[in-house]
Formats: C-alpha cells, sequence, structure tokens
C-alpha cells in the first residue's frame, strides 16, 4: 500500500516538474532574437544637430583622464544593417574603478536625447554589450559619458549609419 502511495504521489508531481523544465530551459530561448529599442523612428527622424566646428569647446577641452571608452562595435563611421550588435569596453587605470552611476548616452539630434536608461540594463564595469540593438535607418550620433571612482571624466562620440 505505501508503494502505491508514493506512486500516485509521483503522478501527481510529474506535471509541476514538467512546467518547471519548461520555464527553466524554453523561456529564455523564447527572447532569443527579439532586439532592443534603442532609437525610436520619431527619435531619428529629428533634426540632426549642427557639426561642431573646428576649435570648439569640446575640442580643446583637456585629455580625458577617465576610463578610456573603446568600441569595438559598431566602429566610428561604419555604415551597418539592424539589429546591430553594440560592443563597448571601459578600460581603467589600475588605481581606479569604473563608476556605473555616472554613466551617460546622449542621442545627439537638435535636442539631445537621454537613451541611459535604455542602455543601463546591458551596462557592466567592463562596458556596454547589447547583442541586436534595434536602430532605425538613417545617420546617428551617440555620446557616452562615463567617470572612474575618482570623479576622472571621459566622453566618446560615436557616428555611424545603419542601411
Amino acid at each position: 500500500m505505501e508503494k502505491l502511495r508514493k506512486r500516485d504521489d509521483f503522478k501527481t508531481v510529474w506535471p509541476l516538474i514538467w512546467v518547471w523544465i519548461w520555464f527553466a530551459v524554453f523561456l529564455p530561448w523564447s527572447h532569443a532574437g527579439m532586439a532592443v529599442l534603442l532609437i525610436t523612428e520619431k527619435e531619428a527622424a529629428m533634426e540632426d544637430a549642427p557639426m561642431k566646428a573646428p576649435g570648439s569647446k569640446i575640442s580643446q577641452m583637456e585629455p580625458m583622464k577617465g576610463p578610456m571608452i573603446i568600441v569595438n562595435n559598431p566602429k566610428d563611421g561604419e555604415s551597418c544593417r539592424a539589429p546591430l550588435m553594440v560592443d563597448l569596453h571601459f578600460e581603467t587605470r589600475p588605481d581606479s574603478a569604473v563608476d556605473l552611476e555616472t554613466l551617460k548616452v546622449l542621442y545627439r539630434k537638435m535636442i539631445s536625447i537621454d537613451i541611459t536608461d535604455r542602455i543601463r540594463p546591458y551596462a557592466t564595469e567592463k562596458g556596454i554589450y547589447i547583442p541586436e540593438a534595434d536602430i532605425p535607418k538613417g545617420n546617428h550620433t551617440i555620446e557616452i559619458r562615463i567617470a572612474d571612482n575618482r570623479g576622472n571624466y571621459s566622453f566618446r562620440e560615436l557616428v555611424f549609419s545603419i542601411q
């Protein structure tokens, strides 16, 4: 009688085990291939910001002392297709660390649009990695700013186009 009860318990629990297996194995794959919307069509259609003139205030800034922002993808000036892999790396001096609270990412148009909150889930102290970013066709300028734990800032402007 005891063996029969254990078999009946197993029959009751088995469907729950299958549900758990489905969630653990198949649910993460259901989101694979979904691109992250970084820039909307409406934002991309806005008027571009005027180009900086040589000798402007930004070009006269002191060399940046904060983390180096290394852009692996998309390369500056590159023409790409969407969805686009975004891969940036932060490198600090040996005596400092990246302060992620200072991360600021701006989409540069006539009015700069702060897209930091769209990127923050993909940012770590090592960099920013987004496997598939949805960006509309056109020319795009993105400015990335970050500081280290000593308050030293750096910025990087990235210009690329989507076909």
